[in-house]
Formats: structure tokens, sequence, C-alpha cells
């Protein structure tokens, strides 16, 4: 262990009077006993205790020194004589002593009860008698009356003689005798007089224990007593009181005594060597400057001071800013944190890492929620955190939207039976990486691939379309894989029958999203309930195209006019008008055929006057003798595009009126018409289902015109009644032949029908390839957009393609997005951030931030160059960062608000080991402190707001605030630190030669080392080598590799020593090399999610293996290079927050001199040492953060466990080489076996 010299040299721990008021007091009623008291008439009469002993402070006084450990270590060793004890005798008498002692410990209690009722003179009792009557009757007066029913039970058995241990009168008191109606268990039972000493003894111990326990807890409750007795109590007498103040002032006797020790080493170090205190740094508080609102950039020089209250002498505290300040007029408006979930505690039965989950905050969303965040004590984790180990209520964030959504005329639908096919079409590339999953998984599970897919894709979305009202949830979907997967297409397919609501164009108000497009959207949304996040298996795909078909079914949605009126298709009416005649006309108005690229449609309607059982219209109409049969009839069907009916001559556009079956006339007819060039029909996507109110002849398009186009008699309402007053003349004319048939002249019928409708199909497609752009059609704007915590940004459009990714690229694990307004152009931020530590967890932690700012293109990354300092260590501790920016830096219609700018912090993994952000300030800088003429004007601290402002004011600032208190400073070098650096500096004289003079003289050099530490090295040629190991301090939250010293440093360091050190000696600085050790263990965790127990336990390993990484009163631990097993699995299974631990091993990364690395698992029986040691003696053993913890669900043994190769992670944490290569190697290794040693894994890494 490491000597505290700094101890033996605090003079504080050599008094010459270390007695405390209770010595004092003790030692004022010892001298009582020793001077004889003289009556008036000068004859002795006893002592002077009478005087002290009414007063209880005498009694508290004697209760709270008493030795009470060393009457216990007497206990102690009189229990361990009799266990080394041979003979029976001497057993015995051993036991008669514990029972003397016992008595005793029970005497010391009955007399101090005693005294306390007769020094209490009041009716009300006093604290301490009230503290001894609740340990008499709580827990010794039942010990008192087992220890009397034992003693009569060992002089039965002639155990003990007839020695009065205890007095009975001692003990009359109630108090003593309120359990002695208790019944008390007897000796166990025994066979020889050996056993029964032995289990008499048992007994006595348990009443000693209790005993002793009263009598500790006794006195230390009665040191908390004894000040209050002596300050609080009214109750002295008159030379009680006199005795204490005669002590109070001795005590200034005692204190100038003490200050010898001090006074000797000041005179030697100070007076005589002439040393002095360093004195350290002046103090320096953080300071936000706010300007007038319309003020421009203006630059702030550091010679204007500011004015922060008041020495005590009455002299004014001035500050001077670090470094001239650009000042502007920016607000921070918004701020917010996404964080991505690569949880490893979830088996996704996959060797690929998946997402879990995507997290989001938002802290504040304007300038008035920023200063409210800033000015409550909320705080939120820097980049995010995980939450999937937190409870509900723990919960910081949410989980955020991430999707996408597509926007298009094609899907401009009324209520029908619709149904939706969108495939997805994907670079074969990037297919390949969601086809690598689904065989993975499959691979590790007893799924086959469709059934993994289906798992993984059945659930993954929550689909919505806009309508009228606001969003409609698609329960009715379902994403199909691929036939072939060559074919690299995903297809989604929708359901809606007529109850879901009709499609409408995207409304802001409405729809809440601040999005800018015409058509309706289909919104998908992940669905991060699922197990699996589909989002790890989509994220990669690139789109190559988009192909959207929809088949529409039943429509009814339509506008029926003849003769320019609107009719109701809702009842019967005649198609063709009251006569039908040759050339009658009727329009079916249906925006839906107009305002999409339709492929094919159907009409469909019933008849509902055709007469019953009518087989042919040539029967019905055989009076008329004109030729009329089914065919006759037929309808010519145009379309109006471009405000004109285009008159095709295509035989598939003039059809028959009537269709007939095996019955005769159908009472239903349907047409489809597949090849509709013919008609003409040029979209105008922007129509909707308003657009047709009324019939004109200025519609341009939507509608479709049915036209009678023979017979020319129509349906022979003209001719009719020629026929018919024919037939009648015939019927009654003379000359009428009496063979000639009478054929029936039925009158003509113009067709009624109802429930006429339309069936479609139509497509469209989004082009992503840049081959393949020009197939996208510009004037049907269709739109994809990315949804993400960022905002919606539109990926593809007529005008760009953005991204061909179907989510946004969430390529960092957590981001912080600060939100910035400004009406004025500006240059440059400097930001002050408030930050309290958070522990790291992950010595692998590596603290790298990436700075993003918003451009016209979106985001782009802030160089090195462009951020002038950073106080904050990467958003660790409080300071302010410095940022210039491009000139590029803009506001941006992909991110978010389009009327802020933005900048962004991120990091790529570790996110959530960062600390926690309290305020976010603008217009920052450091005040330090002017040091005054006077030396004694120091101040050690600023408390907030004691800076009031510039002490010449400045056109332009409205205020100078100072928001939290400033960093404690030492104003000189401690005391001790000083005797220290002398006493050491007295040693070598500048002049290091042994290990210890070498490790002192670098620390005293450089302040900012924690350790220094030399060995013995191989000697090259006639000198001496030592290798000296030096760590630099680190504040908790650092990465732990950031101990080791760069070049500069190091050779900072050997150019120092080499000036001071011998000729003769050598020496090489090295830096640590760590040894991972790494905990394999089966648990079960008491009341404490699983999450957080994992966290907690790797959190608690690194503080109890590397507590040499933080100071601790000013003093480091030593560093650990040896340890013993058991005592790792011992501070295991002591964490409260574990309730069973079993099957645990301890798998150690030994690395020797040559960089060669070996594997030792305690679970092998070849590793039978009880150490775990380092393979170097600058070696430092480092806990892995990925240790193996498995979760009991009950609580059952299992043997440790040898390790697998595959569990390690290699590649995550080593980089491999072969020695006569000197090359990366990915994912290689050699595998040895010793001869005798199984599973011993050897690695040759490149150190």
């Amino acid at each position: 262990m490491r000597t505290d010299y700094k101890d033996i040299l605090d003079p504080n721990n050599v008094l010459i009077d270390d007695r405390s008021i209770s010595d004092k007091i003790l030692l004022m009623k010892r001298l009582s006993t020793a001077y004889t008291y003289y009556n008036r008439k000068n004859k002795p009469e006893g002592n002077f205790t009478p005087l002290l002993e009414t007063d209880e402070s005498f009694l508290i006084a004697e209760i709270s020194k008493f030795k009470v450990a060393e009457e216990d270590q007497r206990r102690l060793n009189l229990i361990a004589s009799f266990d080394h004890s041979s003979s029976e005798k001497e057993k015995e008498q051993i036991f008669v002593q514990f029972i003397h002692l016992t008595a005793q410990m029970l005497n010391y209690v009955s007399n101090w009860y005693s005294a306390s009722n007769k020094n209490n003179l009041t009716e009300q009792s006093s604290k301490i008698e009230l503290e001894l009557e609740l340990a008499i009757e709580n827990k010794l007066a039942i010990n008192l009356h087992r220890f009397q029913s034992y003693l009569s039970f060992f002089k039965e058995k002639e155990l003990i003689d007839d020695t009065v241990f205890i007095n009975e009168s001692d003990y009359s008191s109630v108090v003593w005798n309120s359990a002695n109606d208790k019944k008390i268990e007897p000796i166990f039972d025994y066979e020889d007089r050996v056993e029964l000493v032995n289990n008499c003894l048992k007994k006595m111990i348990l009443i000693s224990s209790e005993i002793f326990e009263v009598i500790y807890s006794l006195s230390n409750k009665s040191k908390k007593l004894l000040e209050a007795s002596l300050y609080n109590n009214s109750n002295h007498k008159a030379h009680i009181g006199l005795l204490f103040s005669f002590l109070e002032l001795m005590d200034y006797v005692q204190k100038d005594i003490n200050t010898f020790s001090k006074k000797h080493l000041d005179l030697f170090y100070k007076t005589i060597l002439k040393q002095d205190l360093i004195a350290t740094q002046p103090v320096k508080t953080f300071v936000t400057i706010e300007i007038e609102e319309n003020s421009n950039e203006m630059i702030l020089t550091n010679d204007h001071l500011l004015i922060a209250g008041q020495y005590d002498d009455g002299s004014v505290v001035k500050l001077q800013m670090e470094e001239d300040i650009k000042l502007n007029n920016v607000k921070i408006a918004e701020l917010l944190t996404v964080f991505i979930s690569r949880n490893d505690d979830f088996d996704f039965n996959s060797n690929y890492q998946l997402i879990g989950s995507i997290y989001f905050r938002q802290i504040a969303n304007s300038i008035a929620e920023v200063n409210s965040f800033n000015s409550n004590e909320t705080t939120f984790s820097t980049l995010g955190r995980d939450q999937n180990a937190l409870t509900s209520n723990e919960m910081t964030m949410q989980t955020a939207d991430v999707g996408f959504m597509i926007s298009s005329s094609i899907l401009k639908l009324d209520r029908s039976d619709r149904k939706i096919t969108i495939d997805l079409n994907f670079s074969m590339s990037s297919i390949n990486y969601l086809s690598d999953l689904i065989i993975d998984i499959s691979n590790n599970t007893d799924l086959n691939e469709e059934e993994v897919f289906f798992r993984v894709f059945s659930k993954a979305f929550d689909i919505e379309y806009t309508t009228e009202e606001g969003w409609y949830i698609v329960e009715d979907y379902e994403i199909i894989a691929p036939d072939d997967w060559t074919s690299a297409t995903i297809s989604v397919i929708l359901n809606l029958n007529k109850l879901a609501p009709a499609f409408k164009d995207f409304d802001p108000l409405v729809h809440q999203l601040e999005i800018e497009t015409q058509h309706p959207v289909i919104k998908f949304n992940l669905n991060q309930t699922n197990f699996y996040n589909s989002y790890s298996f989509l994220n990669t795909l690139e789109l190559v195209k988009i192909k959207m078909d929809v088949e529409v079914n039943n429509l009814k949605q339509l506008k029926i006019y003849r003769d320019g009126q609107p009719i109701d298709n809702n009842s019967d009416f005649e198609l063709l008008g009251p006569l039908a005649k040759y050339g009658s006309k009727v329009y079916i108005g249906c925006e839906e055929l107009f305002n999409k690229k339709v492929s094919e449609f159907s009409l469909r309607w019933n008849y509902t006057n055709i007469p019953p059982n009518l087989k042919s219209i040539q029967t019905y109409y055989e009076g008329y003798n004109n030729g009329f049969d089914n065919s006759s009839f037929k309808l010519k069907l145009t379309a109006l595009s471009d405000f004109n009916f285009f008159d095709t001559k295509e035989k598939d556009f003039t059809f028959n009126l009537f269709e007939t079956d095996d019955d005769g006339l159908s009472n239903t007819r349907n047409i489809t018409f597949k090849n509709l060039s013919p008609l003409k029909i040029t979209p105008n996507f922007e129509i909707d289902s308003t657009y047709l109110n009324e019939f004109s002849n200025d519609i341009e398009t939507g509608l479709l015109k049915m036209e009678l186009a023979s017979p020319v008699e129509g349906f022979g309402f003209d001719i009719y009644p020629k026929i018919y007053a024919d037939a009648m003349a015939k019927k009654y004319s003379v000359k009428k032949s009496k063979k000639e048939e009478e054929k029936e002249i039925r009158e003509p019928f113009s067709p009624q029908v109802n429930n006429i409708q339309i069936d479609y199909k139509a497509s469209t497609i989004f082009v992503f390839s840049d081959s393949g752009r020009s197939e996208n059609d510009a004037a049907e704007r269709n739109e994809f957009f990315q949804i993400s915590p960022f905002g919606i940004q539109k990926t593809f459009s007529k005008n760009l393609i953005s991204s061909k990714r179907l989510f946004y690229d969430f390529s960092n694990e957590g981001e912080l997005v600060i939100g910035l307004s400004s009406q004025k152009p500006f240059t440059g931020l400097n930001l002050l951030f408030e930050i309290l530590k958070s522990e790291n967890t992950n010595y692998e932690f590596s603290r790298k931030i990436d700075w993003h700012y918003s451009s016209f293109e979106g985001w782009k990354k802030i160089e090195s160059d462009q951020i002038l300092y950073d106080e904050t260590f990467n958003l660790m501790k409080t300071g302010i960062i410095s940022f210039r920016f491009p000139s590029d830096f803009s506001r941006s219609s992909k991110i978010l608000d389009s009327e802020k700018f933005y900048l962004k912090a991120c990091s790529v993994d570790k996110a959530d080991q960062f600390s926690l952000v309290k305020s976010i300030t603008n217009n920052a800088t450091v005040g330090k402190e002017v040091e005054s003429s006077d030396p004694a004007n120091r101040i050690e601290t600023l408390k907030a707001n004691s800076v009031e402002g510039f002490e010449k004011k400045i056109p332009g600032v409205i205020t100078v605030k100072q928001p939290f208190d400033s960093s404690t400073y030492k104003i000189k070098e401690e005391e001790n630190d000083f005797y220290l650096r002398v006493s050491q500096l007295l040693r070598h004289k500048n002049r290091p030669v042994s290990k210890w003079d070498i490790e002192k003289f670098i620390l005293n050099k450089f302040d900012w080392l924690s350790h220094v530490v030399c060995r013995n090295a191989k000697s090259s040629g006639y000198k001496p080598t030592l290798k000296v190991l030096c760590l630099k301090k680190i504040e908790s939250f650092q990465n732990i590799e950031e101990v080791k010293l760069s070049m500069a440093e190091m050779n900072l360091i050997k150019d120092t020593l080499t000036k001071y050190k011998s000729a003769f000696a050598d020496f090489e600085l090295v830096n640590p090399v760590f040894e991972d050790i790494l905990v394999k263990c089966k648990l079960r965790f008491r009341e404490v999610p699983i999450g957080k127990g994992i966290e907690q336990l790797n959190q608690d390993l690194l503080k109890f293996i590397c507590d040499w990484r933080v100071s601790k009163n000013g003093t480091y631990p030593d560093l650990i290079n040896r340890i013993k097993k058991y005592d790792i699995i011992k501070f295991i299974k002591e964490r409260p927050y574990i309730a069973f631990l079993t099957g645990i091993s301890i798998l150690h990364f030994k690395q020797d001199e040559e960089g060669t690395i070996f594997a030792h698992d305690t679970a092998l029986k070849e590793d039978s040492s009880e150490f775990i040691e380092t393979g170097t003696q600058w070696s430092i053993i480092i806990p892995r953060n990925s240790h193996k913890i498995e979760i009991l669900s009950k609580d059952e043994y299992h043997a440790p466990e040898p390790t697998n190769f595959s569990e390690l992670g290699i590649n995550k944490s080593f980089v491999i080489v072969k020695k006569n290569e000197k090359k990366l190697i990915a994912n290689n290794y050699k595998e040895e076996e010793s001869k005798g040693v199984v599973n011993n894994l050897q690695f040759e890494l490149k150190i």
C-alpha cells in the first residue's frame, strides 16, 4: 500500500494535547476522588466526588468514553481461547471468566442507571435516563432474566461455585424485572460434560453479544447527548457551571499548545529554507451578455472590465474577459435529442447489431420554452439515452415518428372497394443486405425465411391516409416478400372497403403537418412496439422505383346529367330520357377517371323496367316490323378532355345497349374498356371530386358521354303513333285477310336503370434511379417524403431527387439539435453549456462528437478549424464552445422549422455515456478576477448573479448575467501540500536518484499527472534502465484511455527529467497497457429492471477495480496489477441489487512484454491461481464493459462455464495482425492448444 506522507506531515496529527471535552470532564471526576475534602471544622470528610456526581454531564461523558472496543476484544479473545483449548478444565475456567465478563457488563449498565436516577432531582426523566430505561426494558431485562436462570442451571451442574456474579439488590427496580415472566430456552441436549460446557458458552455468547450491542449504542448516543447537556441544559449548579467555563477557557491554551508542530514546520520550511506557498489561479466565472434587439454583430474587446461585488475591505472585485467576444442577437429557439437504441441485452437471434428503438425528446420548441428550461431545475441527457431498461415513470424520451409518406394524384379515391398496391423496387446491392438479415435470423431460429419475413413485417407500420376530417388508420394491409429476390421488389397491399372514407387532398390545417403537397397522402409510420424494428431491415435499402397500382370497384360516387340537368343515381331513371330517341345522350361525371392515368375501366348498371320473361327485343317490337333485335340498340362512348369530346371511330367504344344470357335479356349491363387511347383522355391531375358542381359547356374534363347510336328510329316513340294507327285500321278493315295473324303493337319503352357503377385500374411510377428519371411525369406531381424527428423532408418531386433511401438515415447513435432564431446576419456563436457530470460506465467510451450545421442543401459537417475552442471536452463538462460558421450556414426547408438555423452535435456510438445538460445560452465568455495589489484581497468563489455589469457603460449592451456559481478556487496552495512538496524536495534536492525520488520529482513538476511508477527494465550496456509509467489526471466522465500520454507530453517529461537525473542511469517513458477482464455469470436481480441492473453492475465493477482513476481527498489510490479472484466474486455478491449469483468465472486477457495476449479462463480446471496478475509491471487490469451476464428466473446452481471464442466479440475490441505480414487482417486469429491445456486462446495483436 502507498504510504500517505501528506497525512504523516499533517501537524493536526501530531498534537501536544489532543484531549476532548469528555476527556477533561472525566479527568475532573478522577481528580475529585484523589483530593480530600475538609469541612468547616477543617476535618477530613471524604473527597470532592459528591460535588460532581449530581450533574448528569459527568455520567454522559463516562458512558461516551467507555472503551467498548477493548471490552469486546476481551470477549472475543476468551471465545478464541476456548476454541483453542484442549483440556476440559481449561475450558471450564475460561467459561467462568466469560460469565464474570458478562456480569461485569451488566453491572456497568446497572451502575449508570442508578447514577442517572440519583443525579436527577427533577420530576421529569433526563435524556440519558430515558435512553438507559429503553435499553434495559427492550433488550437487557430479558437478558438479565436469562443470565440469572442460566446461573442457577450452571450451579446445579456444578460448572460454577457459589460465587456472587451480580448483586440482586442492584437489579430490584421494576424496569430490570419487566421480563421475569418470560420463558427461558433450555440448554441444548448434551452427551458429556465437554458438550455441556460448549452449549452453555454458546448461550452466554448470545447474551453477551446483545449486551455489547446495547453498550455500543449507548456510547454513540451519549456523544450526541453530551453537547446538549453541556450547552443546552439550564440545571447546572453554579460550581459546575464555573468548572465547565474553566474547561472552555482552557481550550484556548490547548489550541495554542497544539500549534507547536505547525510552528516548528513553518520555522524550518518557511523561515529557514525560505519556501513559500504557491499562489493558485484567480477565480473565473461564466458570463452571458445581451445586446439590443436591433443591433448587428458587435465585437467587445477584453479591456472592458466587469464589476462583481466587493472584497472584505470594501474595494471592488473586477473581472476581465479572457478574450475578445463577438456578440449577436441569436436566440436559442429549439432543443431536441434523438437516440438510436442498439441494446445488446435483447437477443434478436442475429449476428448483426439490430436497432431496437428510435427515441426522441423535444426539450423546448420556442425561445420562451428554452428560457424556461434554462431557469428551472430540469436536465436532459446530452445526446439522449437508451430507454429500454427504464420503467414508464423513468422514461425521459418517447419513441420517434420515423417513416415515409407518398403523395400522388392516383390516391384521389372516393368511397368504393379499393385495393392499393405499392411495389417498392430496390437496388440489388441493398436488397442483398435485407436478404442476409433474414437468412441470418432463420439460421439462428427454427423459422424458415418466409416465416422470419412475416414476423418482421406483418405489423411493421402504422398506415394512415388523408381524409376530410383528418387521418384515417388502415387496418387491412399486408407486406409481401419477393417471389424472386432478384426482382428486388417488396409489395405493400392496402385494402379499403366502401365504409372507409374517401381520400382527400392534403390540408395543413386539417392534417397538422407542415409540408407542401397538393394531392392526398399515405403515411407509413414505423411501429416500434414490435420485437423486430423494421428500420434495421429497411434503412439501408436504396430505392430504384416505386410503382403504385390502384384497383377500384363499385364506385358509385358519380354525377349523372341528362339534358343539362343532374339525375339522382340512387333511384331509377330513364337512361336515355323518357323518349329515348336516336342521339339521346347521358353524361356520367367521374373525376377519378380523369385525374390519374387509368389503364382500363368498366361501366355497370341494372335495368329496372325490362318486362318479365322477355327473351329478346325482337319479340317485344315484332309488331313494328322494323327488324329490331337485341343488337339493334347501340351506345357510343366518348370522353370529355381538353374541353372536347373526341369522336372516336373505334368499334370498342360503340357497344350493345343490352346484354343477353340464357334466360333472355339480362337485367344488368357490364362493359369493360381496356385500350383507352382512342378516347384521347389527357389526365388533369389537379381536379378532385368537387370539380363537377354543375353541367355546363365550360367544363374541361371529367365527363363520359353515352349516346344512342342506333337504330335511327330510337326506341320507336316517333313511329309508334303511325304504326299503332295502321294496325288499328288494318284490324277493322273489311279487306283484312282472315289468315293474317295480328301482331301486338306494344308501347315503346325507354330503358330505366339504377346503380350505375364504375370499376377501373390506374397506375403511376416514381423513378429514383438516375438512368430512368425521364420516365417520371412531372405533371403528376408525385412526391415522396421521409419522416424523422428532424421534420418531414421531401426527397422526391418533379424538381429534385435528394435521397434514394426509404427512411431518414440515422447514421449516429445520439444527436442533439439546437434551433437558432435570428433576424440579423451572424457569423459565429459562443455557446455556454451548463453540464452536470454523469458517471461513465464504459472505459471504451470515446467522447467523440461531430458538429453539423444547416445549409440550403441540408446538414453539413463543421470542420475542426471552424470550432475556435471547446472548453466542454465534447459536452462532458461546463464550458463554452466557440463557433465560426461558413458562408453557407442558412435556414433550410429540409430540416424542421424552415424559419430557423440549426446546429447538431452527433456521436456515432456510446451516446448515452455523455453527461446531463442543465442550460444552454449564447453570447458567453469567461470573466477572470483581476488580482488586487493587496494579496489579502482574494475570493474563492462567486455566487450566481454576483456580476453586476461593465465598469463603464457600453452602447448596445443591455444586460450582463452570471447564470450560476463559479467553481471554487484555492487562494493558495494547501498547507499540507506545501509540507509534502518541500519534504520531497529536501530528500531528492532536485537530483532524483532512487525510484521514489524520480516518482515524486515528476509528480511535483507536472501537477497534471496522477500516477508515476518506476519499474526496473532490461539494461542496455552498463547503464541501469528504468521504465517510468506516467498517467494523466482525468475526470470521472473521461475515457480511461485519456490517462495515456501523447508523444509531446512524453518528450516534455523526458526533457525535464534528463536535466536533473543521474548521468549513470537511463529511463524510458511508457504508457500503461490495459489488460481486460471479463466476468461471465448467471444471476437474478433484486427489485431492479434488468437493463438498469446490468448498467449498475458495469459501473460498480469499474469503480471497484479502477478506483485509481479519481482522487480521494486529494490522494490517488494505487494502480491495480494484481487482484484476488475471490475479491471480485465477493464484491459482486455483496451488491444490494443482486439477489442470487452462480456460475461465475473470470476471463483475463494477459499480455506479455512481446505484445502477445493470452486468454486465461478461471472456469478451466487448469487455472488454479488465486490471483489475477498482469503480464507486465506497467499493465493495469481493466473490466470490460461487455460482461457475459445471463439472467435467471429462479435460484438454481450452475457450474462455471468456459467462454467460447464466439462470445468474445474480438472484431470489436482488437486489431489482429500476423507478425510476418505486419498488416491488418480482419477477423483473423490464431488459436493454439498448449500441452495439457484446453481452450487456452492465444492472440497475436498489434499493440
